[in-house]
């Protein structure tokens, strides 16, 4: 008899969850008229259906429309909290950040690498790419606070820029807008990619100007002079930070990769403002190392990008006198 009994229990619990899912299912489905355009993706490639529907997302298969899986009208951010802890222990940020620096300087030559895995599955991410070195080698100054703890791997990273702004390209395109490079010895990947990828340039420019004026404030004038900003086109190219915003301020106009490696435009928001930025920055550098001339170029050229960069906001670009849609400006 306890027998029986449990097992009607049982599968009065399994009807009663059965219920409760189907409710939850069916509340998903009504939420799920969301247009293309504001779909949130809640997949990843190659989900199936049942897949997607067991993360409690909307499923709708439609030619030329994606994401295919993606969350429901009524979702909300899963990753609010109200926790005043902190998210990570020091032993756990050590560890991250002992990874981190593996992954800079690669056999001292001034390379960094996207993971160091080259098994990774889709394909090996050991390589440089441009656009992640400079955002990486930004965020370990900023990390590392001090000029003397990161000098070293800045002054690998400057020499590692030299040499690739230098290198003959096999695509038929500025060197200066590869997407990335084979390491450790900084040869441009001959590979399929999206080509080109034009903010690397400034992305790079930002980064080094932050390294010059902490060795302007040190007192360390020599190093800049003869690396990044020689001052003489016939030296270095001008040097590492004004050889790459030469090409922003010539070059700002001309189509480029996405992010994602998806689609070209000439009206990134992304590279707009990172052109702005780096000009900017620069600006306040060469009217520091003298140059008032070049300040005012690069000044008067940020102010053009704003005016194009600010129109995004309002979703149509005057800049190029055409719509464009949500997936042109994330």
């Amino acid at each position: 008899r306890s027998k029986n009994t449990n097992m009607c229990k049982y599968r009065s619990n399994v009807l009663i969850g059965s219920l409760i899912l189907a409710i939850f299912f069916a509340v998903a489905v009504s939420d799920c008229n969301v247009d293309e355009p504001e779909r949130i993706d809640c997949g990843f490639v190659g989900i199936n259906q049942q897949q997607c529907l067991q993360k409690g997302c909307c499923w709708k298969p439609e030619k030329d429309k994606d994401p295919w899986c993606f969350y429901s009208s009524s979702h909300t951010c899963i990753f609010l909290t109200n926790s005043s802890g902190v998210p990570f222990t020091e032993q756990q940020v050590e560890t991250m950040h002992s990874y981190y620096i593996r992954n800079l300087n690669i056999q001292g030559k001034g390379g960094v690498a996207a993971a160091p895995d080259t098994a990774t599955p889709g394909g090996s991410y050991y390589y440089h790419w441009e656009r992640d070195g400079a955002l990486s080698m930004r965020a370990y100054m900023i990390l590392t606070g001090e000029l003397k703890e990161y000098r070293t791997y800045m002054e690998a990273y400057t020499s590692w820029v030299i040499r690739v702004q230098n290198l003959n390209d096999p695509h038929d395109q500025d060197v200066r807008t590869e997407p990335k490079y084979y390491l450790p010895e900084g040869g441009v990947y001959i590979g399929g990619c999206c080509r080109p990828q034009t903010d690397g340039p400034g992305l790079r420019a930002i980064a080094l100007i932050q390294f010059a004026n902490d060795l302007l404030t040190s007192g360390d004038l020599v190093y800049v002079k003869e690396n990044l900003y020689t001052g003489d086109t016939n030296i270095k190219k001008g040097g590492a930070i004004y050889n790459d915003l030469d090409w922003v301020v010539n070059n700002w106009d001309q189509n480029g990769c996405d992010l994602w490696e998806e689609i070209q435009s000439n009206d990134f928001f992304w590279n707009r403002y990172n052109f702005r930025k780096a000009l900017l920055d620069g600006a306040a550098f060469a009217k520091r190392m003298g140059d008032s001339s070049l300040a005012n170029k690069y000044q008067t050229q940020a102010q053009k990008y704003k005016i194009c960069y600010m129109t995004h906001i309002g979703m149509v670009s005057f800049c190029m006198k055409k719509p464009l849609g949500k997936k042109m400006l994330l």
